[in-house]
């Protein structure tokens, strides 16, 4: 492949046998990850630029759609570069970007993120999120067996509990305790995610913007099991600092003692009998904004099979194609480290040219006129 016109239009003529088969089977756009690794291309450059993506999936072509035209972060306004034309009708000034409302949220809705990981994906999935999404918390920690690592800015808390998936409940709630007891004095909500989880801050912000953290309440993507309402451990869920203070003080004598458990299950379980308001997170048109898969998931109609559990496991019913999922999508799950640098590009630094994303609609668009109320429990 020749050089083309533009500096984002570079070559790719590199053997198969030097590309590693896990780099070309774990992202879908793997040679940009190329670059990054063996030639010391930036992500942004890459990603951002981008006039095709090759090697993508027909599953794939739904999301970018989504990601590229439809979704995007509450508060900063898109850049717009200088197109010149020899025909003036068609030249268009530059616009800065403008990220002012983002930063009176940041300031104002205060929100420790709470990473779940453990050794094997310090320098992997912890990394990704300390170099993308983590950068718009006001305070991200990651929570391990051990605090081992080298990587600046990353803060590993080693917790004297178990990394296997049987004991998440006593992990969850070790850690938990810990941000409230170092850090709950300089934040308002508590967000726990995992390492293969991307959030976009300024969405949950918005969302939480209207409550206050002296209310006992969280969010997330609501699951059901029989009786029990729960939210998503995969998708993340995020807790007001009167909810985190019930947690601490009542947990060990109203719910599940031990470290056995569903995380997400008994976490649910226990905020109920803590009296902790389950809040609907969902957009004034309907649409979801806590995704416990990846989005191809919800995405597309009929992508699973019949009888797939994500459907028997979902509190409320989704719109079909781009109406499930809202324009302020806060979390995905199942994300690759890879995939949240492409997020993290597309999202906050390279958009399609000519798209301006502003704001949310005024709320007289709203659709049926959606009101947010909690979930009858």
């Amino acid at each position: 492949m020749r050089k083309g016109p533009s500096e984002w239009l570079l070559p790719f003529d590199v053997p198969d046998a030097l590309i590693p088969y896990s780099l070309r089977t774990n992202f879908w756009h793997w040679p940009c990850s190329f670059r990054v690794v063996y030639h010391n291309q930036s992500w942004e450059s890459c990603f951002g630029g981008a006039v095709l993506y090759p090697y993508c999936r027909t599953m794939q072509m739904y999301v970018l759609e989504f990601l590229l035209y439809h979704v995007r972060p509450y508060g900063h306004l898109t850049p717009l570069p200088e197109l010149r034309s020899p025909n003036p009708l068609t030249n268009i000034a530059s616009r800065p970007m403008n990220d002012q409302l983002a930063k009176l949220l940041y300031r104002s809705v205060r929100i420790i993120c709470l990473v779940l990981t453990w050794p094997k994906k310090y320098m992997s999935g912890a990394r990704a999120i300390s170099e993308t999404w983590g950068r718009h918390c006001n305070r991200v920690i990651y929570y391990g067996s051990f605090p081992g690592t080298t990587i600046s800015g990353l803060e590993i808390v080693g917790l004297n509990a178990s990394d296997t998936r049987s004991k998440l409940w006593g992990k969850t709630k070790a850690a938990f305790r810990h941000a409230y007891r170092n850090y709950g004095h300089e934040v308002d909500w508590f967000y726990k995610a995992d390492d293969d989880t991307y959030a976009v801050m300024e969405n949950m912000r918005k969302l939480l913007k209207p409550y206050s953290p002296s209310n006992p309440i969280y969010f997330g993507s609501p699951f059901k099991l029989g009786s029990t309402l729960y939210m998503s451990g995969g998708a993340g869920y995020v807790l007001s600092k009167s909810a985190v203070e019930l947690l601490n003080l009542g947990a060990a004598e109203n719910c599940q003692p031990g470290d056995q458990g569903t995380e997400d299950y008994v976490m649910g379980k226990c905020l109920s009998l803590l009296q902790v308001q389950a809040g609907d997170s969902r957009d004034l048109l309907g649409r979801q904004r806590f995704f416990s898969l990846s989005l191809e998931h919800f995405l597309i109609p009929n992508r699973d099979n019949e009888g797939f559990w994500l459907q028997e496991y979902l509190y409320q019913t989704t719109g079909t194609g781009l109406e499930c999922c809202s324009t302020y999508s806060i979390s995905i799950h199942n994300v690759s480290p890879y995939e949240m640098h492409f997020l993290e590009t597309i999202l906050y630094k390279r958009r399609p040219y000519g798209l301006l994303a502003g704001h949310a609609p005024p709320r007289r668009l709203s659709k049926n006129r959606l009101r947010k109320q909690q979930y009858n429990l």
